[in-house]
């Protein structure tokens, strides 16, 4: 599926997030059994409370203090362990205004990259940007998540950088920036 996802037209993308993608979905946030014990232990006495979010509910964070409101109830807590995973990022989540900015201006939502993870547009960044984080690739690629998909990506991107520059880029890199 990993193969195939990336060429889902929108529409297809949204039904297979919606039902088929559970079925290939890894379980990266199991727990070994020892763990869920202790888990339980320190509920059972008071320490700790875990509360199952489903698909709707509110969160705000303020002054420290999370409250969660779901199904109806709201409860607050002075310490919140977010369990929920990473959501997938897009072009206007960079941190980065000024890349941010030409990124949009190539009109996608989501940066293209290309097999060593560097950015295909605008041409002053293409092949000279690697993104490899995962929140960003998670749109074309669902199931890039763990340590070897990590690693894979770290070859990819080290490969990239190793490749020795054009003299025309390299003039692009201490002009673009």
């Amino acid at each position: 599926m990993q193969e195939v996802v990336p060429h889902f037209s929108d529409a297809d993308r949204d039904r297979f997030d919606a039902g088929l993608s559970r079925v290939f979905v890894d379980n990266y946030a199991a727990v070994p059994s020892e763990s869920i014990r202790r888990l339980l232990a320190l509920r059972a006495a008071g320490v700790i409370g875990v509360l199952e979010l489903g698909p709707d509910y509110d969160m705000t964070v303020e002054d420290g203090r999370t409250t969660m409101e779901c199904a109806g109830e709201t409860h607050d807590f002075d310490i919140f362990i977010d369990a929920r995973g990473q959501k997938p990022l897009a072009t206007r989540d960079l941190p980065f205004p000024k890349l941010r900015a030409q990124l949009l201006a190539t009109g996608d939502d989501i940066p293209d990259v290309s097999d060593d993870y560097t950015l295909t547009a605008p041409e002053v960044a293409k092949g000279r940007i690697a993104l490899a984080a995962l929140p960003y690739l998670m749109h074309d690629q669902p199931f890039v998540q763990g340590i070897t998909a990590s690693a894979e990506i770290g070859r990819a991107v080290a490969a990239a950088a190793t490749k020795p520059a054009s003299r025309l880029r390299r003039r692009l890199a201490w002009s673009a920036f």
